[in-house]
């Protein structure tokens, strides 16, 4: 944890990221406790785990309705995936979602942001890496920027584990002003960023280059966030998952979060705003500051009584 600073506000110009102090957001461990076991109880509603499965979600793979490990291909790693995303449709879900953003806002972040309005959860097993984003000589190169993506430079991104992210089985993390090097490399050879294909043209162009491999690898650490914390970090850093070889399944929860200056500037343009369009999209990938009043979120702890919507 040497490498990781925290601070009472984020400021973009700091190279490090920030490990939010559970003591400044309280609710981001609350938020923590409370989807680790919606997702146990859901996955066991759906008979995707054994009755066995004691909720650790550390352990989830030990308890897989196959009998198996799943790799990256297996339907079945797919439908465990879909019915997290599912949680979000839950009332008690939005309630801790929207109130840890709103404390990031205000206690953290220090300003009004917009967000995803669905975060994206990662379900990492012990087994390595796809082989789309492995090298002919064995090295395993997941790593990429949100910018690849379609995110906006001035982004960004907010990662929670669920649960312990140790070692290989966590998110690593590349320097930052070493990812802004190469991915200024690597857009002077590809030109500019497309969401649909630029992370494949980037495994290609670290292929091609190891040199860049090299570089990233030499400022390349594994970000293990206490539990019960959030990580915050510039969408420009390079980051990826690399062959899990720990006997622990990894379950995180990211979102990315850009300035409300920024977007209202970009959203006057016409542009397209992260990996999706602007609130007039058809999933209305984007929410508004708004969304995050007091009202709102009263609104939404009042249909918490039907709690989980598990049926």
């Amino acid at each position: 944890m040497d490498h990781i600073a925290v601070f009472d506000r984020y400021d973009m110009s700091r190279a490090s990221p920030i490990v939010i102090d559970p003591q400044i957001t309280d609710c981001v461990s609350d938020t923590i406790g409370v989807m680790a076991e919606l997702m146990g109880r859901r996955l066991q509603a759906r008979n995707l785990v054994t009755g066995a499965f004691d909720g650790n979600l550390t352990h989830l793979h030990r308890f897989l309705a196959d009998g198996t490990v799943l790799n990256h291909t297996m339907p079945l790693r797919d439908q465990i995936n879909s019915e997290l995303r599912a949680l979000f449709t839950t009332s008690v879900f939005r309630y801790f979602y929207l109130t840890m953003v709103n404390r990031i806002c205000d206690e953290v972040l220090g300003g009004e942001y917009v967000f995803e309005r669905k975060p994206s959860f990662r379900v990492v097993f012990p087994k390595s890496v796809p082989e789309k984003y492995r090298t002919d000589y064995g090295v395993s190169l997941t790593h990429h920027s949100d910018i690849l993506l379609g995110d906006p430079t001035g982004g960004v991104n907010c990662w929670i584990p669920f649960t312990s992210n140790t070692g290989t089985a966590s998110l690593f993390l590349c320097d930052r002003d070493v990812s802004i090097r190469v991915l200024g490399e690597f857009m002077s050879r590809y030109g500019e960023i497309d969401a649909m294909r630029s992370r494949t043209d980037f495994f290609h162009f670290l292929v091609q280059h190891r040199e860049f491999v090299e570089q990233l690898e030499a400022v390349r650490w594994p970000a293990e966030v206490p539990l019960g914390s959030a990580m915050l970090f510039d969408v420009r850093r390079i980051h990826g998952t690399g062959d899990n070889q720990l006997d622990q399944t990894r379950v995180s929860m990211d979102f990315r979060l850009l300035p409300r200056a920024s977007y209202e500037k970009l959203a006057h343009k016409g542009e397209v705003v992260g990996r999706g369009m602007l609130d007039d999209a058809p999933d209305n990938r984007i929410l508004s500051y708004d969304d995050l009043t007091s009202q709102n979120l009263q609104g939404e702890l009042g249909q918490i009584g039907t709690l989980l919507g598990m049926s």
